[in-house]
């Protein structure tokens, strides 16, 4: 859209700083109050000369006094020259002066002067001014003395046709704030009223008007505070937002030399394709807190871009270690240096993980950092350079595993176990029956004679022996099978110890006997009447008693030990000097269904079920089993029960 440039005219003589501006009459002279500026038409009144160069550092426009100031023959200077072939020409051409802030180049973003000597003596100084649209004005002016000194006040007239091609309003002010051009699209892109554009009107007039809208503080001091803020090159740039809903960056800067250059630049694109990032940036932040696994990622620098609390709780990290832009080698020398490791062991993990992640290695792998911590590892390189991590925490989940393994092999032992008892069992059980039976037959078809023949007298007795100890086996399985279900009754009454601990005494005294054992009994003096169910007591003691004298060779010793503690336990202890067992078979034997070795399944008859009886007694009574014993040397079997005592 082609916009119109106001130029001030008639009405300079009246206004002094206008016509300061603009030089004398007869350079202004026959010019309209307003008028349409022509493309690249150039104007040569004034001192110094002025060309505009655009965002992609060519020649936009110039006037006569610019190409006639740099020494250009008529028309060899032209439109879309590069900014370098006109500064080679200058360096050409002329001698370069003293430049004490260095030659201004395209692409700074301030106003950089230089000097070359010209063929007169004269010094030429030139100045660089930014635009916002990424292109740059020219000021070139003679100094020093000689003819044409007059004249270092701004023309400004010729840059109608550079504010034409700008996609930016503009307003143009000049040293005494007063305003000397501005476009239509300065118009369209804020809101001030159609009367303020006008030539002359001062800087002061906008802002009382801003003021006026509520744009700040009602208060004339402030105003006039605001202005010497503007003066002084402190005015921040301002975001507006127009009714339509566009957003306009409103920025003044100073103009060398006195004057002041206010810009609109339409950022509505900007601002949205910001928000837009800004949700998306916000998304996925969102998302990424709210997942159960540690994220990190490390930007192409090597430096933390972002990070979540899950990850940081895993870890444990402080809070001042995790910030953006933290670097990578940071956070691995804390990780190394919390568990200990020696500097020199610490620089070598960091450059051992920083080639790593230059070579763009991918990992996936469970990593074990402490007994309580499993965390599953998989990191990936990123297109634009840096990795993303991910850590899950399947701490949980290997406890399960190893807790399901050893599950699968405490089930695997356990049907070994019933393999090996129903192999013993059918062993057990075939034996006295086998007696039973043959006994049972010969007596019955009266081989040996008549009924009344001596030997009758032996078979009866190895029929009831036999048929004992069947009894015996069957109710070990039977007890077994009633305490797994939950089957057993308990019933406290008083009872005495001692005569529990005669009674199982008399139904092993004569297997006892058999193989000579010393059995001794120490009881105190005075022990108390118990309140405990005498039938679970008493068959306790029974297994461990039977246990004892079975794996005890000829000649050994049983002892059998009660007392009742301070903190109203009773201590049953039977202990033995039998053939002992290993440390590493004491689970093993308190397992159901399970002897320690076949040798001794063929030594000593029986289920194997003594002791896991005892072991699921005491835990129904409330109490502790425990025991100790040594190969070769013996078994020592005691049993903690809480009991009360009831007095006489």
């Amino acid at each position: 859209m082609r916009g119109k440039i106001l130029v001030a005219a008639k009405n300079h003589k009246r206004d002094p700083e206008i016509a300061d501006v603009w030089g004398t009459s007869s350079e202004c002279e026959g010019l309209p109050g307003t008028r349409d500026i022509a493309p690249a038409r150039p104007c040569d009144a004034g001192a110094a000369g002025f060309a505009v160069f655009g965002s992609d550092q060519c020649l936009v426009s110039f006037d006569a006094r610019f190409a006639a100031l740099l020494n250009f023959p008529p028309g060899s200077l032209r439109a879309g020259m590069p900014h370098t072939e006109i500064m080679a020409h200058v360096g050409a051409r002329h001698d370069p002066g003293p430049s004490p802030e260095g030659r201004g180049g395209a692409g700074e973003d301030a106003p950089s002067p230089s000097q070359v000597t010209l063929p007169n003596g004269k010094l030429l100084s030139i100045e660089r001014m930014p635009l916002v649209d990424g292109g740059f004005i020219i000021r070139c002016a003679a100094t020093g003395p000689g003819p044409g000194d007059a004249g270092e006040d701004i023309d400004w007239r010729f840059l109608g046709t550079a504010l034409e091609c700008m996609a930016d309003g503009v307003r143009i002010f000049d040293r005494g704030l007063r305003l000397v051009y501005f476009n239509e699209l300065a118009k369209e892109l804020s809101f001030y009223p159609e009367e303020l554009f006008r030539i002359g009107t001062h800087y002061r007039e906008y802002m009382r008007f801003s003021q006026s809208q509520g744009c700040f503080i009602d208060d004339p001091e402030y105003v006039e505070e605001r202005l010497r803020q503007t003066l002084a090159g402190n005015a921040p740039d301002v975001e507006q937002v127009l009714p339509d809903g566009r957003v306009v960056r409103k920025t003044r800067r100073l103009i060398p030399g006195g004057g002041l250059i206010s810009t609109y630049t339409d950022i509505t694109e900007l601002k949205t394709a910001e928000a837009e990032a800004s949700r998306q940036s916000e998304l996925i932040r969102t998302v990424v807190e709210r997942i159960n696994h540690g994220v990190r990622v490390i930007g192409p620098d090597g430096n933390l871009v972002l990070w979540n609390k899950r990850y940081q709780e895993i870890f444990g990290y402080p809070d001042e270690l995790l910030e953006e832009g933290r670097p990578y080698s940071e956070i691995t020398r804390f990780n190394s240096r919390r568990i200990g490791r020696s500097e020199e062991e610490v620089e070598f993990r960091v450059a051992r993980r920083l080639k790593r992640n230059r070579l763009k290695a991918r990992r996936n792998r469970v990593k074990k950092y402490r007994d309580d911590l499993v965390i599953h590892q998989n990191m990936e390189p990123m297109p634009g350079g840096g990795f993303i991590t991910t850590y899950t925490d399947i701490t949980q989940l290997e406890q399960a595993r190893a807790q399901a393994i050893e599950e699968m092999q405490r089930a695997d032992l356990a049907n070994r176990s019933k393999s090996d008892f129903l192999a013993n069992m059918s062993h057990e059980l075939r034996t006295p029956l086998n007696a039973i039976m043959g006994y049972s037959e010969m007596t019955a078809r009266e081989l040996k004679g008549p009924i009344g023949t001596p030997c009758y007298r032996d078979y009866a007795a190895r029929i009831l022996e036999s048929a004992g100890l069947l009894l015996e086996l069957i109710n070990d399985i039977l007890d077994v099978s009633k305490i797994e279900a939950g089957k057993v009754d308990i019933e406290p009454r008083p009872m005495k110890l001692e005569e529990t601990i005669r009674s199982c005494l008399a139904m092993t005294a004569e297997r006892a006997d058999e193989k000579s054992l010393e059995i001794d009994v120490q009881l105190p003096d005075g022990l108390p009447r118990l309140l405990a169910d005498p039938r679970l007591i008493k068959q306790i003691l029974l297994n461990l008693l039977s246990n004892a004298v079975k794996f005890t060779e000829p000649g050994g010793r049983v002892t059998v030990e009660a007392r009742l503690t301070d903190d109203g336990c009773l201590h049953l202890t039977v202990a033995d000097t039998g053939i002992g067992i290993s440390e590493d078979m004491i689970g093993a034997v308190l397992e159901p269904f399970t002897q320690i070795d076949n040798a001794l399944t063929k030594r000593f008859e029986g289920a194997g079920l003594g002791l896991t009886i005892v072991q699921s007694l005491v835990s129904l009574l409330g109490g502790k089993f425990e025991l100790h014993s040594t190969p070769g040397e013996g078994t020592r079997a005691t049993v903690r029960l809480p009991v009360a005592t009831v007095s006489d």
